[in-house]
């Protein structure tokens, strides 16, 4: 296999604890190039799950009454990653910013629309390569 870009090893990074919705692997694309797009991002996972290294769904909040259908996504494009949500990734890439707000605890938290993306065994053992510790130092540098 090929070395990941930043981005794509940067998207592998965020998902080593646990899985993370949409908005999370997107807000990690824009801190590395806040030029790209919510595109740019579908397009980096899909080239990831292509290569298996991440699993894609569509899975909703039911406790917040998000009623929409449980399904594994299996993108064959970068816009399938979307699933049966292209409204609501229209209107998340209006803002950038979570569609709805929950106040909880300290404070409003915002309620991811949909999709998530997990890590496959595959995906953690190349995050975790040597080869990509140089990823790792300019990281540290930047902070």
């Amino acid at each position: 296999m090929t070395l990941l870009t930043k981005k794509q090893w940067s998207i592998l990074d965020i998902l080593q604890n646990d899985e993370e919705p949409f908005e999370v692997v997107d807000g990690v694309i824009g801190e590395i190039d806040p030029d790209s797009t919510p595109l740019d991002t579908l397009n980096e996972l899909l080239n990831l799950y292509k290569m298996g290294l991440v699993t894609i769904k569509q899975q909703p909040i039911t406790a917040l009454n998000q009623d929409f259908l449980v399904k594994e996504i299996h993108p064959e494009s970068a816009k399938d990653i979307i699933g049966d949500l292209p409204e609501y990734f229209e209107h998340y890439c209006r803002d950038r910013k979570y569609i709805w707000k929950l106040d909880i605890g300290s404070g409003p938290a915002g309620v991811p629309f949909g999709i998530w993306i997990q890590l496959t065994p595959s995906g953690r053992e190349e995050a975790d390569k040597r080869e990509y510790e140089i990823y790792l130092k300019n990281i540290n540098k930047e902070e």
